[in-house]
């Protein structure tokens, strides 16, 4: 199955397009794509702001964008014009051809703006395709070819090997001698097209409301988070400002989030009084402690800030710690 992006549509999307998501998500040949519905186009690159209603990553392929035009398709003195189900008619201005290729060279122009117009990523092929899911496809003109629609009865069959086969797709992979579009150039895009991304809680917050003070989490700082899930005692060593605080904070909050109690320790005094005051209003589930008190049994998980006092030199914890000792390997920290 391809990883659709967003996974589900929303409940205003319309029935053409999630009859398009719907076969995607299950072509067969399509397992190892990467599908994107509803990418928009910022007016930077162009002077307009587009929309692509699907954007397919194919890997050692390429990339093919996909232009969705539900109803009755007709053409009449150049216009184009869709009629729904409801009898109404619509004008398609620009045209779906004209509208998926200014959306795909926006897109590509975007690519090669972030990445460098020299860079891997730059040089992935691309394609365009139009879909009529419930019309037949129209007549053939020096605009198009009929390789470049896929329409209702196509849309039954081995759509896979149509998108990754089409002529514009092609094209572009002659012009590159085939193009750079490995999983790994592919992946990068992705994560450009769609970031992944959460917010957190900064220190700082204590100047403006909570829910004001966030900032976006790196990658490195989710893989270590996701890190935690997997491993029963993590350290996390940096150098000031570097975002340990942050991650200690937000692993607190996961934690007690899921049920459990946490022991929020942090070496700096004043950033102690700070967390203290911060934890208490994520949840009642964090716990604050004077200095030196000893660890209580009802508190299985310790986030642990500013740990440079709980590690010697040679990167070993110390095991001399009250923290340490009453946990010893039964806790996670």
């Amino acid at each position: 199955m391809a990883t659709m992006i967003p996974p589900r549509l929303g409940a205003d999307a319309p029935d053409s397009e999630r009859a398009v998501f719907q076969r995607l998500s299950k072509a067969p040949g399509g397992e190892d794509w990467i599908v994107f519905h509803s990418v928009g186009l910022s007016s930077v690159y162009t002077g307009h702001f587009g929309e692509l209603d699907f954007v397919v990553l194919i890997p050692d392929r390429g990339i093919v964008c996909l232009e969705v035009k539900g109803g009755a398709i007709s053409q009449r003195n150049g216009i184009w014009t869709t009629r729904d189900r409801n009898g109404r008619t619509h004008d398609l201005d620009p045209p779906p051809y004209r509208q998926v290729q200014n959306a795909m060279f926006k897109l590509s122009r975007a690519i090669s703006k972030k990445f460098g117009a020299n860079s891997r990523e730059a040089s992935v092929p691309f394609g365009w395709m139009m879909v009529f899911p419930d019309s037949p496809a129209p007549p053939v003109s020096p605009e198009f070819v009929r390789a470049d629609v896929i329409d209702r009865d196509d849309l039954m069959g081995r759509i896979a090997d149509r998108i990754s086969n089409c002529p514009t797709l092609e094209q572009s992979r002659n012009k590159l001698d085939g193009g750079t579009a490995t999983p790994h150039v592919l992946d990068r895009i992705r994560s450009y097209i769609r970031p992944d991304f959460d917010r957190v809680l900064a220190p700082g917050a204590a100047l403006h409301p909570v829910e004001a003070a966030l900032r976006a989490l790196t990658e490195e700082q989710y893989a270590f988070l996701d890190s935690v899930q997997y491993n029963p005692r993590c350290i996390v060593l940096g150098p000031a400002g570097c975002g340990k605080t942050t991650l200690a904070l937000e692993q607190a909050r996961r934690m007690a989030e899921g049920g459990k109690r946490v022991l929020l320790v942090c070496f700096n005094r004043l950033l102690g009084k700070w967390l203290t005051g911060v934890a208490a209003e994520i949840s009642e589930n964090i716990v604050a402690i004077p200095p030196s008190a000893p660890v209580g049994s009802d508190c299985p998980k310790l986030p642990c800030s500013r740990l440079q006092g709980l590690v010697e030199p040679q990167g070993c914890l110390r095991r001399d710690l009250p923290a340490v000792r009453s946990s010893g390997d039964r806790r996670n920290w």
